[in-house]
């Protein structure tokens, strides 16, 4: 069983200077980091030999899963999400839980950190939410979340990432039972947000709508899939540019018990699967493969080798 995505890997200009943001300011660990080509990576991201340059897996202490997987490469595309409109398909934000978030602001903002708009809170079923957004490294988007009265494991510095991986589809009920059919996912939240104030706060057009479908598990608080869909609205196709080598944010991960009964399951929902067999990477050895989801994020699958 699937509970949550395991990494989400995100193109870097300078490795050192994303890493004064998820571990210096947001006190993630390193997990683990390898300077230098990684001929496996290579293969699995048709990569010539030498485009990867350095790398570092980072998360929040005390939890397995929605860490980042932090690629710098030699020799770079743009960031994917360069001059993107709100509108735009394809990843778009990293939320990153907090504590007290006026003061983790004050503190951001004390280091050269800058925010699009004053924090908001708004109420989501029974939850009070304060939010965030924060442009960072590479054009990527970190929204800071803090949910009044969650009991989530933070860093000491009082962040933790990455609890939700917001990605924007065409079509959240065909992509939402992508992933239940798929990788057995619950939908956890669905809502139809409409009016000025989700108007004002995205920079939607008078009458438009906001949907959203939130896909994980009850018990799992990191690495949740949040597909959002902007009601009559479909702004550029910026999937096919989330691949490596592009700065920014690409693709996700996930890990399977067993890659014969991923492939078996994909191949009788008619998913086509890349699969690349035994690979050996800075994550270690293991299967992999690949699939594409209906909008087309690549989703990459890992049976680790457990020997």
């Amino acid at each position: 069983m699937i509970d949550a995505i395991k990494h989400i890997t995100i193109g870097v200009a300078d490795l050192n200077d994303a890493l004064k943001l998820w571990t210096g300011r947001f006190g993630l660990d390193v997990i683990t980091r390898q300077t230098g080509c990684d001929s496996g990576l290579e293969i699995l991201w048709d990569l010539p030999a030498g485009q990867i340059a350095d790398q570092a897996l980072v998360g929040t202490p005390g939890a397995e899963t929605g860490w980042l997987h932090l690629v710098q490469f030699d020799r770079p595309n743009p960031p994917v999400r360069r001059g993107a409109a709100t509108t735009d398909l394809g990843p778009k934000s990293l939320d990153v839980n907090c504590r007290d978030m006026p003061a983790r602001c004050a503190e951001l903002e004390s280091n050269g950190y800058r925010f699009r708009a004053p924090i908001s809170e708004y109420e989501v079923e029974d939850l009070h939410v304060r939010e965030a957004q924060m442009p960072a490294h590479d054009d990527t988007n970190v929204v800071l979340i803090e949910v009044l009265g969650w009991n989530i494991c933070l860093s000491d510095a009082g962040y933790g990432a990455v609890t939700s991986f917001v990605v924007i589809v065409p079509d959240t009920e065909v992509e939402g039972a992508f992933y239940t059919q798929l990788f057995g996912l619950d939908e956890l939240m669905h809502h139809r947000i409409v009016g000025p104030a989700i108007e004002k706060a995205v920079g939607l057009p008078r009458g438009s709508a906001l949907i959203m479908r939130l896909m994980g598990r009850e018990t799992e608080l990191f690495g949740r899939m949040e597909l959002v869909q902007y009601e009559g609205l479909t702004g550029t196709d910026r999937f096919p540019l989330a691949k490596a080598p592009s700065l920014g944010t690409l693709h996700c991960r996930f890990e399977v018990d067993s890659m014969d009964g991923f492939v078996e399951r994909a191949r009788s929902l008619g998913v086509a699967v890349r699969h690349y067999g035994p690979i050996q990477t800075m994550f270690g050895p293991g299967r992999a493969a690949a699939v594409y989801s209906p909008a087309g994020l690549r989703l990459e699958v890992i049976e680790p080798d457990v020997k």
